[in-house]
């Protein structure tokens, strides 16, 4: 038997996800929430405490979303180093639709909501790359003797470099960031051809 889908709650999450993919969370009001997705501010209570607790739902249907994929990515048969690729690419995927206002927000220390979120997010994704890094050094691609904590570390400071409004003001657009955050990380700043010599 299906679940019945609420339609109103689906229209207010779709309509929220647009406004705070463009203009980020704390831009976008309650009203006009309510506004652009056809629904009374007591339609909207009824779901939802507040835009915030709504964000948040969101989020978290994309991270699950996210954490499908990335297991099934990393039990695939296909080589370690293809599926670093299709990470990087579906992080900068990710990053893509979403403005510098969201991704501030999503990492700001002054929405408790997005914090207590991303607590529970780091503890899977760490359990998740874990796994990954393991089967990294399993073939050759990761070297044995980096600890797997302080390689999952360093992934986390990514999370600080995105929270850095310096570094943000230094990109046009959050897919730049990302990639640049991300080629740096996994290749460093040496040439290819001149680290061989």
């Amino acid at each position: 038997m299906k679940t019945k889908v609420n339609t109103k709650r689906e229209q207010i999450k779709k309509t929220a996800k647009e406004l705070f993919w463009k203009f980020g969370i704390r831009k976008v009001s309650t009203e006009e929430i309510c506004k652009e997705s056809g629904v009374s501010k007591m339609t909207f209570y009824k779901h939802y405490p507040n835009k915030f607790a709504l964000a948040v739902e969101i989020f978290e249907d994309l991270a699950d979303d996210l954490y499908a994929w990335y297991e099934e990515m990393i039990h695939s048969d296909i080589p370690f180093e293809e599926k670093l690729k299709k990470l990087i690419f579906k992080k900068m995927e990710a990053a893509e639709k979403m403005s510098m206002a969201f991704i501030r927000d999503v990492y700001s220390a002054e929405i408790p909501e997005m914090r207590e979120m991303r607590v529970q997010m780091m503890k899977k994704n760490n359990a998740l790359t874990e796994t990954f890094l393991e089967i990294g050094k399993r073939e050759g691609y990761i070297r044995k003797d980096l600890q797997n904590n302080f390689i999952q570390f360093q992934l986390n400071q990514i999370v600080t470099m995105m929270q850095d409004d310096e570094l943000l003001a230094l990109f046009d657009n959050s897919q730049a960031l990302t990639k640049a955050i991300l080629d740096y990380f996994f290749y460093g700043i040496m040439n290819p051809g001149e680290r061989k010599r």
